[in-house]
């Protein structure tokens, strides 16, 4: 229930990008810019910032479910839930280095 309460446009994702996102990348992005701004970071302040982020993340039930074509099919599913692109959405989202 709470995943449903995602704030895309925060993160500026549209909602069909964010449709079939496993909710362990949702967290992943909430709880990692939580960290950051924690620790004084913004949304501006990250944007061309040279850091590196790290993600403990293998695979979910959810992502499989949604690999198999379980919630229905959508071009982007296979991209979207995979493994590597959890540690490389902070970068791509924020506009990280």
């Amino acid at each position: 229930e709470q995943m449903a309460m995602f704030d895309n446009e925060f993160f500026n994702l549209s909602a069909d990008e964010v449709k079939f996102l496993d909710p362990v990348q949702r967290n992943c992005l909430e709880v990692g810019y939580d960290c950051l701004f924690r620790a004084g970071w913004t949304k501006e302040s990250l944007r061309g910032a040279e850091m590196c982020t790290s993600y403990g993340y293998a695979s979910s039930e959810y992502s499989n479910m949604a690999l198999r074509g379980q919630f229905g099919y959508d071009q982007n599913v296979v991209y979207q839930n995979a493994p590597a692109a959890c540690a490389s959405r902070m970068h791509f989202v924020f506009g990280m280095r």
